[in-house]
């Protein structure tokens, strides 16, 4: 019989108290971080399992081809058996997410600036109850007018102080794009980061001095908040622009993710140890992790830090998914002297907060931590932060290779002088190993 998890022999006072103790969010910024951009956010600890993209494909980004018949699809559960009255609403932003100011919504917009979010529908079977949430982008009452990044907000009362933030991207596919994705050229970071070049051919559109008019994004991932923005043409040469950036274009190449399949927890899926039920909480434990820094990199097909939501336990997956706290383990000799670690990927908004940073336990001598899931498939990482101000580093637990799989998409925005907004001009998807594109 395994050992009891260590998190069962933590009292139950000092569980409360760690919780009441926890930094609330606030969303009195409107969802606007230090900088004055939009972030993917969340602030209401209740809301969960919170996916945004095209119908019928889980694991692209949220883009939406202007005027065509496709629609996004925003889901989330409110934990709880009761139902919140949200309304939503969405906004024009610049090519770097900030507000355009020079516009109202009566310009970007056809139908109403803000609606209610009227369907949703209670859980039942769940031993967590819970309230799914479902908006299409477009719909009757709400379609936008312009190509461009935007954000949609959710809300109770005020669109000022959203309990959601989502970005997504609506485009109009005017130019053609090619990528050159390969090794670093920096000797130092040769063996460990990838380089993102491309070029982008337009011909038939006049583009006057794209110097200026013209701005680059790139996502790694799906990513969206670590995108790589303002990136501008290295050279021109007849209708091409080529963007041949080096460092401002390198990504960590990482590995391949880490994963685990929690669609049963009744016949454990690949990665599943143990499912045990606790005070009206059930509880999974991963297998325990091993550090892969040192390790030689081999591929395998992952969904490249997403996740895809399904139970195999029960017919509707929206409404009777069962929620658990999913333990994560990383044994180590000894702890970090400085430094935290964190559970990174979509499943935890790519964030590195309280809720997803690994704890030392000296007793296991393991890092752990755990998070609140909806049975699915799980993609992630373990990132590595020497201080707040630092960026993620993934090097120290995972390793970064040059040659790993990824996905890049990369975005083209046009503002000819005189307009007020930076117009989505072209999107491209590309993979480092499968097809290419």
């Amino acid at each position: 019989m395994p050992d009891r998890p260590y998190f069962w022999e933590m009292p139950i006072r000092l569980l409360l108290l760690i919780a009441l103790l926890a930094p609330r969010l606030s969303a009195q910024s409107g969802g606007l971080n230090t900088s004055g951009q939009y972030e993917n956010d969340v602030f209401n600890d209740s809301i969960r399992s919170i996916t945004f993209h095209p119908r019928g494909l889980p694991l692209s980004l949220p883009v939406w081809i202007l005027g065509s018949p496709d629609e996004l699809i925003l889901e989330f559960d409110l934990l709880g058996d009761y139902a919140e009255n949200y309304s939503y609403s969405i906004e024009l932003c610049t090519h770097d997410w900030r507000p355009v100011e020079e516009l109202t919504p009566f310009d970007y917009i056809e139908g109403y600036d803000r609606d209610l979010l009227s369907n949703f529908e209670f859980s039942y079977t769940s031993l967590q109850p819970y309230t799914h949430y479902l908006l299409r982008i477009p719909n009757e009452n709400c379609r936008p007018l312009m190509a461009g990044n935007y954000v949609l907000k959710v809300f109770t009362e005020d669109p000022s102080e959203p309990v959601i933030v989502r970005k997504f991207f609506v485009a109009r596919q005017l130019l053609s794009i090619t990528a050159n994705i390969h090794q670093s050229g920096n000797i130092e970071r040769q063996l460990t980061h990838q380089e993102v070049d491309f070029k982008v051919m337009h011909k038939g559109m006049v583009i006057a001095n794209p110097f200026q008019s013209i701005n680059a994004s790139i996502i790694q991932n799906g990513n969206i908040d670590g995108a790589r923005t303002g990136l501008k043409p290295a050279f021109i040469q007849d209708n091409v622009l080529s963007f041949d950036l080096s460092e401002v274009n390198e990504f960590q190449g990482m590995k391949e993710f880490r994963w685990f399949d929690m669609r049963s927890l009744i016949h454990y899926g690949e990665r599943i140890k143990l499912v045990k039920t606790r005070l009206g909480r059930i509880h999974v434990f991963i297998t325990p992790d091993p550090v892969r820094s040192y390790k030689q990199y081999f591929y395998h097909e992952d969904m490249n830090g997403r996740f895809v939501l399904h139970t195999l336990d029960e017919t509707v997956a929206a409404l009777q998914a069962q929620y658990a706290e999913v333990h994560f383990t990383l044994p180590l000799r000894q702890p970090f002297n400085s430094g935290a670690i964190y559970i990174m990927g979509d499943l935890s908004g790519w964030k590195t907060r309280p809720g997803n940073r690994m704890q030392w336990n000296e007793k296991r001598k393991a890092y752990e931590g755990s998070l609140y899931l909806k049975q699915g498939i799980y993609n992630y990482l373990y990132g590595f932060k020497k201080s707040e101000r630092d960026h993620v580093n993934y090097e120290t637990i995972e390793g970064n290779f040059f040659d790993t799989e990824n996905d890049y998409t990369i975005f083209i925005y046009h503002r000819p002088f005189g307009e007020r907004y930076d117009e989505l001009i072209a999107v491209k998807t590309f993979n480092t190993i499968i097809g290419k594109e």
